[in-house]
């Protein structure tokens, strides 16, 4: 059990039109324009969007693993703590963030050139400490 950021940052990479820029000064993930997750500050969670339903089941599944903090309660985002964290549980739920607001929008899922951003890159430095 735990996932890395190397790992995470693996797997991200694999979903189409995705890349990295900083969020909040810590690393963040998009599709196209879109922001679907990022690493938070202590650089161990990873907040992420969810639909509701998916959300409440994972909470009452793995408390410790997935939390809701207060301060998004008014939002689609939750937390991961990455070293409770299982990649093989973490991968679909990536792939669901990803195509997310594709969904919420009833977009058909088909990517365009001017969709695509550059492609996935680890030049921001973190400091996590």
């Amino acid at each position: 059990m735990s996932v890395t950021l190397a790992q995470l940052r693996e797997m991200i990479a694999r979903l189409p039109t995705t890349f990295e820029r900083p969020c909040y000064g810590t690393p963040g993930f998009y599709a196209g324009k879109k922001f679907f997750a990022r690493v938070r500050e202590d650089g161990e969670s990873l907040v992420l969007k969810v639909s509701d339903l998916e959300r409440d089941a994972l909470l009452q599944l793995e408390p410790a693993v997935y939390s809701w903090p207060v301060h998004y309660l008014k939002s689609d985002l939750f937390v991961i703590h990455l070293p409770s964290a299982i990649a093989t549980d973490l991968e679909p739920l990536l792939v669901a963030a990803r195509g997310f607001k594709e969904a919420a929008r009833g977009s058909s899922g088909t990517f365009h050139a001017h969709d695509a951003a550059k492609p996935l890159t680890y030049d921001a430095v973190y400091d996590f400490n």
